[in-house]
């Protein structure tokens, strides 16, 4: 039976650059890297964002399916809902905003 092995070579037969973080920085430092990364870095955190948004919503839902008729878990269960459909709300505002800033700053 044959060993399987990973080289990295292999890698770079589909990426020539893969494995090399120097690579990262010259696409930021050339141009018009500087405007992609900066957007990379917006888009991850506006998902981060909406994520965890998201996971506060179902908390929020399963916090109400086990309130079983307690006013104060229920009340609070809303609450939390509320709270995370505001913040969603609020990211998607936030991206759209970004988008327009962004078409008039970096064209």
């Amino acid at each position: 039976m044959k060993k399987l092995t990973l080289d990295p070579q292999d890698f770079s037969r589909v990426n020539p650059n893969a494995g090399y973080p120097k690579q990262i920085f010259t696409d930021i430092s050339s141009r018009g890297g500087f405007e992609r990364a900066l957007d990379k870095v917006i888009i991850i955190m506006l998902f981060l964002a909406a994520l965890l948004a998201f996971i506060a919503l179902l908390y929020g839902s399963i916090q109400y399916l086990l309130a079983a008729g307690d006013a104060q878990k229920a009340e609070t269960a809303k609450k939390t809902i509320l709270y995370s459909i505001i913040g969603l709300l609020a990211i998607v505002f936030i991206y759209v905003i970004l988008m327009f800033v962004a078409e008039g700053t970096f064209g």
